[in-house]
């Protein structure tokens, strides 16, 4: 009987990563919108910044750019992630935002990182 316990406490669990609506995937965020809204930060903003102007915004990504050149994107979403977890924010709060991109894949903006 006390076997069936240990080994019912040892058993794993296996945890499957919560797959995002397609209108929150990086890829399919028209980068073209974020710009002409001017919710754009730039490349050498700490991640700590960044995620609170997400938290004064209403949007989920914001275009990062370096001077005015886009790199990427980074998403609410993934500064979630990333600051919400036990270490977190004490890890990364103060090291900057273009560690934490999603390149644009827009050939529309004449960027192809591929």
């Amino acid at each position: 009987m006390q076997s069936d316990v240990d080994e019912d406490r040892t058993r794993k669990i296996e945890v499957r990563p919560f797959p995002l609506p397609a209108s929150m995937r990086p890829e399919d965020v028209d980068l073209r919108r974020l710009i002409s809204r001017s919710i754009a930060v730039q490349i050498g903003d700490t991640t700590e910044s960044v995620f609170t102007r997400f938290a004064k915004s209403q949007t989920e990504f914001m275009a990062v750019l370096d001077r005015e050149r886009l790199v990427g994107i980074c998403s609410r979403h993934r500064l979630s992630e990333l600051l919400g977890g036990r270490y977190g924010f004490a890890l990364w709060a103060r090291k900057p935002i273009g560690m934490h991109l999603s390149p644009p894949r827009n050939p529309s903006l004449g960027h192809n990182p591929d």
